[in-house]
């Protein structure tokens, strides 16, 4: 017999099963092979391939460096060990492995579009660009490339041509559903509402078991100002009902002994345990969290980890990265940590684990910090908010779950290092006053566009900045709408998004901001005020609506917060014809943050323990009172 074409044909053979989705079959076939055929590079690369089929991306990477030891110049050896390492985030020897591959072989498309990836896993974004750009050079119709670069200018800030790219892939792509999703994000960012949600309508109808897409729906709708409150709380109620119906309870019994003064086991569920804003309002809890009253688990849907997320976690009593796990995964985790309290900053935005919400993973569920709206399920018990961004009344009609309310805010600020060297004096090279808006473009609505254009014209000596405005269609559609609206060009200034230093040194140069709607402003507000700037909001009727309004209250600036649109334009008028905002009083609005509730970690985090004390105690007398122990 002929032992070199008996192991070909087990290889071909193995490939075949691979085809027909027999991964197993496949492994069997390959490993045949290597026992007639131990010296086969091409078997070792087979079988690492159906061994990372599998997820055992450890034994795949010894599988394909054994072919590469065998054969040195095996070019897709190379490229499917750099895979591996990208599974296991080794991404210094993914980068090495890509590199050796295109070496070996400079006409390979794929590696291409690895290699890209991995340079994006480390920042360096125009060397990305490059390497996609080479691979559509190679393969011009590579939808797979063109989607990444289009993701990939999309968060340069390169919109106008993430759009292009994105509306040239074919609808028969089989990932189309994903090309929606990315479009309707960009056209969000070009504060292009109404199409996003056009497009992530269609995304629903072509794919209506994707969770992710029915997230990304509900995400958008909280900016479009054409919807009402029962309007997105009717979207959110549906999602969440057919969520629920998809997804089998995780534990039909909590075993967790319904002790109420015990130690809790609380979870954080999330995936922005990275420098992201959500960790400037939780990072001091993990540090701060009382050992005798808790016990911190994270379970981490970070994609990218950073400097942040290793001070994450180092403060967490228990770390889980289950960013490449399913949500069955996920939830067997949290059970078997015997999770009391699961706390999800997440909601509906990037990375979300709504499924595992959905199924309930632990007695105990509740959303907090991440989506300031309903999650829209059953099964999520509470979510944490405060007396204005959810005064007693106004919103609980608007939810699923009840309502805990922090006794001051739902936030407590730590500002970030950059914020902190940043100097609260304004650029003496401007005398005009000038409002300023620094919110993410997506909130600049009709609706506040109309707000400002109110401001304006009510203090007509006053000029406008707004911060993060994407460079062309987005930035030609806001400039028309003002100058239609009577405002002249010489009195609006347009500026794209900087770098996070760039972005404190604009503070310097307004003296008043104005706040978005009906999404307001949560992180820049803050930003804002610890640089000393004060900022005009209107308190609306969603939660979202209130943010802005929550922290001014907590930071002792109540008089900015308007209940109606003429009185916004009122306030804000006022604050113009005052004169310019003074480095004294940026100075005395920075000390009146710091000393508020709004910058208190220790009293929010013990106030926060309460919450959740209170919660466990409610679960545990409905437990005690079945008759069950």
């Amino acid at each position: 017999m002929n032992v070199a074409r008996h192991a070909a044909d087990l290889i071909d053979a193995g490939i075949a099963a691979e085809s027909r989705g027999d991964p197993a079959g496949a492994e069997r076939l390959f490993r045949q092979a290597l026992a007639i055929a131990p010296a086969s590079a091409r078997a070792h690369m087979n079988l690492g391939i159906a061994l990372q089929a599998k997820g055992e991306f450890s034994a795949a990477a010894a599988a394909h460096a054994e072919a590469i030891r065998l054969d040195p110049v095996l070019a897709h050896a190379r490229y499917n060990l750099a895979l591996a390492c990208v599974a296991q985030d080794d991404f210094d020897k993914a980068e090495k492995e890509f590199r050796a591959a295109l070496r070996l072989r400079p006409e390979f498309p794929e590696a291409w579009v690895g290699l890209a990836e991995v340079l994006e896993s480390k920042g360096c974004d125009q060397e990305a660009l490059a390497a996609l750009e080479a691979a559509i050079s190679q393969r011009p119709q590579y939808a797979g490339a063109l989607f990444n670069l289009a993701v990939l200018l999309r968060r340069m800030g390169r919109l106008d041509e993430a759009e292009a790219l994105l509306r040239g892939v074919p609808e028969d792509h089989a990932e189309y559903a994903n090309v929606l999703t990315a479009l309707a994000a960009t056209l969000r960012d070009q504060g292009r509402i109404e199409e996003a949600v056009e497009a992530m309508r269609i995304c629903v109808e072509r794919a209506p078991d994707s969770g992710v897409a029915q997230s990304e729906l509900l995400f958008t709708l909280g900016f479009f100002d054409r919807i009402g409150a029962e309007g997105l709380f009717a979207e959110h109620f549906w999602a969440g009902c057919r969520a629920e119906a998809e997804v089998a309870a995780w534990c039909t019994e909590f075993p967790n002994p319904p002790d109420p003064d015990r130690i809790l086991n609380v979870g954080y569920l999330s995936g922005d345990f990275s420098g992201t804003s959500v960790a400037l309002f939780t990072q001091f809890l993990f540090e701060r969290h009382s050992r005798e009253r808790t016990k911190v688990f994270a379970y981490s849907s970070t994609p990218l980890h950073d400097e942040t997320t290793a001070r994450f976690v180092a403060s967490a009593d228990a770390w889980r990265d289950l960013r490449a796990l399913p949500d069955a995964a996920v939830a067997k985790a949290i059970l078997d940590d015997r999770i009391d309290v699961l706390v999800d900053l997440t909601g509906h935005t990037s990375h979300r684990r709504i499924g595992v919400l959905a199924g309930r993973a632990a007695p105990v569920q509740m959303t907090w910090l991440g989506y300031i709206s309903t999650t829209g399920l059953t099964r999520v018990d509470y979510r944490i908010s405060d007396p204005v961004a959810d005064p007693v009344g106004l919103t609980e009609s608007l939810h699923t779950e009840r309502l805990l309310r922090m006794p001051h805010s739902q936030w407590c600020f730590r500002p970030p290092e950059g914020a902190l060297k940043a100097a609260v004096s304004r650029d003496a090279s401007s005398h005009d006053f000038t409002f300023g808006s620094f919110n993410q473009f997506a909130k600049v609505t009709h609706q506040t566009i109309a707000l400002w254009v109110a401001v304006l014209l009510a203090a007509p000596a006053a000029r406008m900045r707004v911060v993060g405005v994407p460079r062309g269609t987005a930035a030609e559609k806001l400039s028309g709408m003002l100058a239609a609206a009577g405002i002249d060009r010489s009195r609006f200034e347009l500026v794209e998004r900087v770098p996070l230093e760039g972005y404190y040194r604009q503070f310097a140069r307004v003296d008043a901001c104005l706040d978005t709607t009906p999404y307001s402003g949560g992180t820049t507000t803050c930003d804002a005020l610890w640089m000393g700037v004060p900022v005009v909001t209107l308190a609306g009727e969603r939660s979202m609506s209130r943010s802005a309004a929550s922290l001014l209250t907590t930071a002792g600036r109540s008089d900015l917060v308007a209940q109606t649109p003429q009185e916004f334009a009122a306030i804000a008028s006022r604050l113009a014809s005052a004169g310019e905002w003074s480095t004294a009083s940026r100075v005395a609005l920075r000390a009146r943050m710091a000393a508020s509730p709004l910058m208190d970690e220790g009293r929010f985090t013990i106030d926060l323990e309460d919450l959740y004390r209170k919660a466990w105690r409610e679960w545990c007398a409905a437990r005690l009172s079945t008759g069950s122990s």
